[in-house]
């Protein structure tokens, strides 16, 4: 499974250098010697929506998609032969603590929940049929669909991140860092279908599906504990540190390199934006949850069978639901329980930043996708971001322009920061016109308190 990932890295305000806990998920090593002696998180929120198929063509309509009304909320449909959509992405930060041990060594302490629901490769008339409620077509259409997918995966995590200086100060600095997450499964839903061909009858609001082969697999029995009651950030807070016996490992890995002018001081930490370039490389989200096989269902559907958009929404939510429909149906179930370890979205994030002039920076990262589109889980679509941005302790102003590899369109956005209150978004298009393929918003609060002789800012000595 695949997602477009610009709305989770808060890029409009993470690669300042006095961006807090925003920074730490890019990569953990941007937190060594830091100029704070302590930051505490308060929270964070993100909602993201994005796909290749459709834009839309009013804010309002990113609120349809998301109550799961398909294409009648999506105008200006494009030759795409497949659609994947991100629908919604959600994350909440909660409480956190960063603590700077001395010049060279920081520690942090992160909880957050997150939720994923997405489709690939989906044929747009399918989809339509899928998931659009009381969908008629206006034409008869046959088509066969492959390798197509559904993925919705939620969980909370505790994560304790680790950074120094390995090399420097001076000149040429050199930060590692390491996050180690526990992870909790809160539920999931994947959906593989193999093989389906379908015939789409004019002025029928159902439709024949035969020779299909899909599996689907879910930890959620039954409506009672549906995943879909918890894609929200204001529900996905009541699940926050709810117990589960699906638990996992994951993390972040990272390098950062520093290098200043000959007037700056040897033997000194310059922390902060201090500094004429830097380079950063990590690989961040590694990892995977394991679903017990006590608590894990999969079934093996395939045969032909009338089907119905209306009905199939009401029946994917949860595992009893769709067997039970399948069977209605006359469709062959084939079910099991089995452990099964679904992925967290793996991305390398590749960034270089280079001052212009004083507090003006100009910043370039690269995210790419680490998953195999046909794993259990979530992975990211490729991405290029340019960020110019005027940098100072207590106000942090970043354009993010991203060139994404899923909707092939350029997305503009903004972060706005104010010591440790930011808002913004690395998709504002839809907000200010319409025309775009998503939307992304984030905002949240830290409370940074520094030393008491800053050695960093943005000056060369």
């Amino acid at each position: 499974m695949a997602l477009s990932g610009y709305s989770q890295h808060y890029l409009g305000v993470s690669s300042d250098g006095w961006s807090g806990f925003n920074t730490l998920y890019l990569n953990p090593a941007n937190i060594a010697g830091r100029e704070e002696r302590l930051i505490i998180n308060l929270f964070s929120e993100n909602m993201a929506v994005d796909n290749n198929a459709g834009v839309f063509s009013k804010f309002s309509s990113v609120g349809s998609a998301l109550n799961g009304r398909g294409y009648d909320s999506i105008s200006n449909l494009p030759g795409q032969a497949k659609l994947n959509m991100l629908a919604p992405s959600a994350t909440l930060r909660g409480p956190g603590v960063m603590i700077t041990l001395n010049e060279r060594n920081t520690i942090a302490l992160t909880t957050g929940a997150r939720a994923i629901n997405q489709y690939i490769n989906f044929d747009q008339a399918f989809y339509n049929a899928l998931t659009t409620n009381g969908y008629v077509p206006a034409q008869n259409n046959n088509f066969s669909t492959k390798n197509f997918g559904w993925a919705m995966h939620a969980w909370s995590e505790v994560g304790l991140t680790y950074a120094v200086v390995l090399a420097g100060p001076g000149r040429h600095q050199l930060n590692a860092g390491i996050t180690l997450r526990y992870l909790s499964g809160i539920g999931y839903i994947s959906m593989k279908g193999k093989n389906a061909n379908v015939d789409l009858a004019q002025g029928a609001d159902s439709f024949y599906a035969w020779q299909s082969d899909v599996q689907y697999a879910s930890n959620i029995i039954s409506s009672a504990n549906s995943l879909t009651n918890n894609m929200d950030p204001s529900q996905l807070a009541t699940r926050f540190m709810t117990s589960s016996d699906n638990i996992g490992f994951g993390g972040d890995l990272g390098f950062t390199y520093f290098f200043r002018p000959q007037n700056y001081s040897q033997g000194k930490l310059y922390t902060g934006n201090a500094f004429k370039f830097r380079f950063s490389a990590s690989v961040t989200d590694f990892g995977a949850i394991q679903y017990r096989e006590n608590t894990n269902h999969i079934v093996n559907v395939s045969g032909n069978a009338y089907l119905t958009g209306k009905d199939l929404i009401l029946n994917t939510r949860n595992y009893r639901d769709f067997t039970d429909y399948s069977l209605r149906k006359g469709l062959r179930t084939d079910s099991s329980n089995a452990a099964l370890s679904i992925n967290l979205p793996a991305k390398l994030l590749i960034s270089a930043d280079y001052q212009i002039y004083d507090r003006f920076y100009l910043n370039a990262t690269y995210l790419a996708n680490l998953i195999g589109r046909q794993e259990y889980g979530n992975g990211y679509y490729d991405q290029v971001t340019v960020i110019p941005r005027y940098d100072s302790r207590f106000l942090g102003i970043g354009i993010p322009v991203t060139y994404s590899m899923l909707s092939k369109e350029v997305k503009a956005g903004i972060g706005l920061r104010l010591s440790g209150l930011f808002i913004g978004s690395d998709d504002l298009l839809s907000l200010v016109g319409g025309g775009a393929h998503g939307f992304g918003f984030y905002g949240g609060l830290y409370l940074p308190i520094y030393k008491k002789k800053p050695t960093g800012d943005n000056k060369l000595d």
